[in-house]
């Protein structure tokens, strides 16, 4: 299952670099992987998190709601 990275933003160099080098692995075994769907994967993936966090953020913001109640006040 594809997810975020659980580790601390100094150690996210070296895990893509390990990442790479056991893609590399994998292909020299004859390991067939299809790139561009797994990144169109992440990239879904990244979207429905961004999307799910930005809901999240907005609902339990007080000022964002001062501001959505200011709006429909307005209309």
């Amino acid at each position: 299952m594809l997810k975020r990275i659980g580790n601390r933003y100094i150690n996210v160099p070296e895990v893509i670099l390990a990442c790479c080098i056991l893609h590399n692995f994998c292909q020299d075994a004859g390991e067939e992987l299809d790139d561009h769907e797994i990144l169109r994967r992440v990239i879904a993936i990244e979207r429905e998190d961004w999307q799910s966090r930005r809901l999240h953020h907005a609902i339990r913001n007080p000022a964002a709601q001062a501001v959505r109640q200011a709006i429909e006040n307005n209309l």
